[in-house]
Parts: structure tokens; sequence; C-alpha cells
């Protein structure tokens, strides 16, 4: 199962599960620990230290392209924006999930 909302916290760390191991984060909202858990027991910490604030990039593109006079940004297209959509649609439809605004 995957959830995920920007506007909550999460308390529980996040399970990312593979044939070798485990991805294991802290906090998929603002990571500040991240590891892999290895089938054989060993325990690698991957995590990368982050030196700004969680929104900074966003932020920082969303500048640029005001003082640019660009009205869409190369890395958050509209066309992303519009094939993550259509996964998500799949997704759900797969799964069954049906939300009161869809009848």
């Amino acid at each position: 199962m995957v959830q995920y909302s920007k506007i909550t916290n999460s308390y529980i760390p996040s399970e990312i599960q593979g044939e070798d191991g485990s991805i294991i984060i802290d906090a998929i909202h603002t990571p500040q620990k991240v590891e892999i858990r290895y089938r054989d027991g060993r325990i690698e910490d991957i995590t990368e230290a982050q030196d700004h604030h969680p929104m900074y990039y966003e932020a920082k593109e969303f500048i640029e392209l005001i003082q640019n006079g660009k009205q869409q940004s190369k890395i958050n297209s509209h066309h992303h924006s519009l094939t993550t959509i259509e996964i998500i649609e799949k997704a759900r439809k797969q799964t069954g999930i049906v939300f009161p605004a869809d009848q």
C-alpha cells in the first residue's frame, strides 16, 4: 500500500521492500535518516544531508520562472503532471479505489 499526504505528518517510517533488503525512510515528507537493511543483517546508512528548507527547490524554480518570463517549468511540466494523473487513475481503477466524487 502507498499513501502520502503533504499536509500531514507521519509518525511511522516508510519502507520500500526488495529482494535483497528494504530501504527505511524515517519521515517521507522530510527525510532525516535513510538506510538500507539487507537480508543478511547489514545496515547501510545512505542519508544525505539537506542544506535547505524542504520547499527551497520548488520556490527557487518558481522565482526563476517569474524572473525569466516563462510560464512552464522544464522540471515540472504540464506533460509530467498529466502523465502522473494518468498513472494514478490507472492504479485507482486496477485496485478498485472509488471516491465519492467519482459517482
